[in-house]
């Protein structure tokens, strides 16, 4: 279901969460200081990601943190070592039979305050709202001001990277901002990632584009080893793109075709023993901004500074300064509208800068990774 199909059936939904809203602000309160925790995450293994970075750089202790997702993302569950309940969305019997189950189990919990971590779906917030009968909840909304109405908070996501929303939804202060050795494997592999999933392909740069830094880069590095990564689902865009590299001049030798053939664990080991990751805002990313690897973002419609991604020894955000660049402000954003779709932010950063702020990233690092070592 795509993205436009998943917002409009949501917005049906919108009459019956104000309603049951309204509801649960006159329903008798049980408010109580606690540290166990409930967070409804669907989709986005990015997000689960991000939200897990937080739980590990705070006060949260990720033993008293319970996600309820879809059973699909039992794989990066696994991988962070999250605890987890799941919805099976197979078919609507198993939904439904996990959904209701899912209810009668968190009813029956003591002192627990439940999240809803879907940013603005009303399809979450109803859920949130029964998960929550006689239990503090939060959710996030798109207004100015947090606030709080009864036992319900509201937690902005403006103004403000969405990493320090989710810590204030917890609860539990500032979030210690990791801290990563700068390492360097010296294993000249540098992971490529065109690919931004089927939610927003407007996050995707363009292959023209890509393919014009990648061979600039080739040029610079004749020895880099440029991995490409993908899902299974993704690889006729990869074999696409490798296809202009090679007319391009960058040596079929120095390409490797990942793309639909590693699980999300090889993929996670991957990204954490190459000397660099260069991607548009997909997964990756969020991956490589928990382990710590060296990475380079390019953004356009949306925005490393709301996400919480800041320059680092570890990362370098290349951006524009197009004046409508991020458009990308919640999940209801009309994507491109001003540029009529032409993602102007991402034509205008010039290849030749972005090769040259690359450089410098990847000289910097290997300058200190060289002075710490002596």
């Amino acid at each position: 279901m795509g993205h436009a199909t998943l917002i409009f059936a949501d917005r049906l939904l919108q009459p019956f969460y104000f309603i049951i809203k309204w509801i649960k602000c006159i329903l008798p309160k049980k408010v109580k200081e606690t540290d166990q925790f409930y967070v409804i995450k669907f989709f986005g293994l990015g997000s689960l990601t991000r939200i897990a970075y937080v739980i590990k750089n705070s006060a949260v202790d990720e033993s008293k943190v319970t996600f309820i997702t879809l059973k699909s993302n039992k794989p990066i569950i696994d991988e962070l070592q999250l605890n987890a309940i799941y919805i099976r969305s197979a078919n609507p019997l198993y939904f439904i039979t996990d959904y209701f189950k899912t209810i009668f189990h968190v009813w029956k919990q003591k002192g627990v305050h439940v999240l809803d971590m879907e940013r603005s779906s009303n399809f979450s917030g109803i859920f949130r709202v029964i998960l929550a009968i006689r239990k503090p909840s939060s959710g996030f909304y798109f207004k100015g001001m947090n606030k709080k109405i009864g036992n319900q908070s509201f937690v902005s996501l403006i103004d403000k990277p969405a990493i320090d929303s989710i810590v204030e939804m917890f609860g539990k202060g500032a979030l210690n901002a990791a801290k990563h050795d700068v390492k360097t494997t010296h294993s000249n592999q540098v992971i490529i990632n065109v690919n931004a999933g089927a939610y927003l392909p407007e996050r995707m740069f363009p292959l023209s584009k890509y393919a014009g830094l990648v061979t600039k880069l080739h040029a610079e590095f004749p020895a880099w080893i440029f991995l490409l990564t993908g899902a299974k689902s993704e690889i006729n865009r990869v074999e696409g793109f490798i296809n202009q590299l090679e007319k391009e001049g960058v040596n079929s030798e120095n390409i490797r075709n990942l793309s639909g053939q590693q699980s999300l664990n090889e993929l996670l080991n991957t990204i954490q023993n190459v000397d660099l990751i260069i991607t548009n805002d997909s997964g990756p990313i969020h991956f490589a901004n928990y382990f710590g690897a060296k990475t380079v973002g390019i953004w356009g419609p949306t925005s490393a500074e709301m996400v919480g991604y800041s320059n680092s020894d570890t990362m370098l955000n290349l951006v524009s300064k197009e004046v409508c660049s991020p458009c990308f402000i919640n999940p209801k954003s009309k994507v491109a509208k001003a540029c009529a779709g032409d993602l102007t932010c991402f034509h205008m950063q010039e290849t030749e800068q972005m090769v040259g702020k690359i450089k410098d990233f990847v000289e910097s690092s290997a300058k200190k990774t060289n002075i710490d070592s002596h």
